[in-house]
């Protein structure tokens, strides 16, 4: 989401900008000569500064969801709320030319700042290298880049070692609560995943 709302440069603007109006402040209505006064305004200037800083950091952290909630429309303007598990089907095909499909789960863990991924299946397991989400800038659709690590299982003798993969992943149109995309992986495989959310 850090592309969509570049939420560190508008906490750091705010919080400069605050610092410096209390500063001002300060400075405005200081009587110099009492050393007392110069200190209790530098102290509520320091505290409400550090203050606006804990509570938009707060917002960034844990309250970002509650306001999602709250605001649903923030799902559109902005980026949706993925956390949560999603059932997915992994239909794949390599270079010999065979192909299936494999159930999984994904395990999709977001943040205002951070996405990742960990996909869970009969044979294998993947933790995210790098996610990036952002919205498709001509028709604004919701998009996850996702390149991994795949941890095969090792069960059997062909399980081969680890390997590496990318996928570009779309919110679906139609509901806001499925997701697919292709992918390809070092291993000389690819295809596409379809994932959609279980709901508690």
């Amino acid at each position: 989401m850090l592309s969509i709302l570049p939420i560190l440069r508008i906490i750091i603007t705010i919080a400069g900008l605050y610092a410096a109006a209390s500063i001002a402040a300060v400075l405005y209505g200081m009587d110099y000569g009492n050393f007392s006064d110069v200190v209790s305004k530098a102290k509520i200037a320091f505290a409400g500064t550090t203050g606006l800083g804990l509570s938009l950091t707060f917002i960034v952290i844990v309250a970002w969801r509650w306001i999602w909630w709250l605001v649903p429309p923030l799902n559109r303007w902005i980026f949706p709320d993925l956390n949560g598990t999603w059932d997915m089907e992994i239909h794949w095909h390599n270079a010999e030319g065979k192909s299936g499909k494999i159930a999984a789960l994904a395990h999709i863990k977001q943040t205002i700042l951070t996405i990742s991924m960990e996909v869970t299946s009969p044979g294998s397991e993947s933790e995210t290298l790098i996610a990036q989400a952002q919205k498709d800038k001509n028709s604004g659709r919701a998009q996850l880049y996702y390149v991994f690590n795949v941890f095969p299982n090792n069960t059997n003798p062909g399980s081969g070692p680890p390997y590496q993969g990318a996928a570009i992943l779309k919110l679906s149109n139609s509901a806001s609560d499925e997701i697919s995309g292709n992918y390809w992986t070092s291993a000389k495989t690819s295809g596409h995943y379809f994932l959609r959310k279980q709901h508690s």
